[in-house]
Order: C-alpha cells, then structure tokens, then sequence
C-alpha cells in the first residue's frame, strides 16, 4: 500500500478509521506502530501522529505499559453519550427553532425527501447514514451557541460514525432508520420547539438503548 508522501499521517488516519467502521478492527483491538509500520511501508512518526488524533477523538485509547487499543465501550458509555447528545440538542433547537425562516424549513424537507428516496433505491442503510450528519446539522442550523453545537456534534459522534459503525448500520432497516428521522421532521414542521425537542431526545434516548447491546465490557 502506498501514501502520498505530504499527507501520510492523515491518510493513515482514515485508514484506520475505516478499519475500525468496517469491522476490520473491532473496540479492544490492539493497535501495533511497528506492525503498521511494515504493512504500510512508512515510518512510525505518521503512524504516532495518526494515532495521536485519533485517541483525542476517543477512538483509540493509550493505556501505559499496554500500548494503544481500539476504545471499547460499556453499555452505559453508550448510553450515557446518547442521551447527553439528545439533551444538548434538543436544548438548541427548544431556543431556536422559532428563527426558523421558511427556506430553512425547506431545506430540513428536502434532506427528508432525499432520505425518503434512498429507502426504495438502496436496500443499505449506509447511504441514508450519510445524510443523518446533514439532517441533524439542519436541526441546529440558528442554534447560535456555537459551543454546544460542536459539543452536540462530538458527543456521541465517534460511538456512531466510527467504534459501532459496522454494528449500527445492520441494527434498523432502511425503513426503520427513515421513520426514526421523519418523526422528527414532522415535529419540526409544526414549528412548535417543545414538541420538536422532545421528539429528538426519545430519538436519542432509544437509539442510545438500541445500540447498548453493543456494549463490550
């Protein structure tokens, strides 16, 4: 395998990635500087560099005297972090979905639309998990508070997109995966903020029970 030479770290960086989101690599995993030194061809200092990014996600873990590992997780870190993404979200949009504009409204339908058309040309979940990002930015999309926007953004986001990646796109159906979304969606519509922070956080809530079955430890 080779890497172009001026981005080796962040290339080795998203092969890693993909390896733990395809199963390749599974939580708990131990992750070798030498071994990917020599399958990879390159030197350890882009693999460290690699790996330090990645343990600031919470991907990957160093443990002294162990090495570095793929992050497990316990049911209740998967939970915790669900219903913590659902709060802070839900919060940004109870304060702002009132400066909704009618394009922004808009814009949230057609993110639904998109979603709604690839549960019948697609049988995997992963191209409607593509959107699910762009869905929910949408939702805080006149959150002001930008702080908790990327906390909302990052609290949950290396449990879904990359530790239990593989796991979750098999957990609901295309059409189960739509619904969950377009409750939310309907909600919004009627621009009412209580009833639309409620529907995220049940949201939130009971995807965060449906992925703790996941737990490793």
């Amino acid at each position: 395998m080779h890497f172009k030479r001026t981005t080796y770290s962040n290339q080795i960086y998203e092969y890693i990635k993909k390896q733990i989101m395809d199963g390749e690599l599974p939580p708990g995993s131990p992750i070798k500087e030498t071994t990917l030194s020599s399958y990879l061809g390159v030197s350890r200092a882009p693999i460290r560099e690699a790996l330090q990014k990645l343990c600031y996600e919470g991907i990957v873990v160093s443990e002294a005297q162990k090495g570095k590992f793929v992050r497990s997780l316990s049911s209740k870190d998967i939970v915790d972090s669900y219903t913590l993404t659902g709060i802070l979200e839900s919060s940004g949009v109870l304060y702002s979905l009132e400066l909704w504009t009618d394009s922004d409204m808009a814009r949230l339908e057609q993110i639904v639309e998109a979603m709604h058309q690839r549960i019948y040309n697609d049988s995997r979940i992963k191209q409607l998990v593509n959107f699910e990002e762009l869905f929910h930015e949408t939702l805080l999309q006149r959150c002001e508070n930008d702080k908790l926007v990327k906390m909302t953004k990052d609290s949950c986001a290396a449990i879904s997109n990359t530790l239990l990646y593989h796991q979750r796109i098999k957990l609901f159906t295309p059409q189960e995966f739509f619904r969950q979304h377009e409750t939310i969606a309907q909600a919004a519509y009627t621009r009412d903020p209580a009833a639309t922070a409620k529907a995220i956080f049940l949201h939130y809530q009971d995807t965060g029970k449906s992925m703790a079955r996941f737990g490793q430890r």
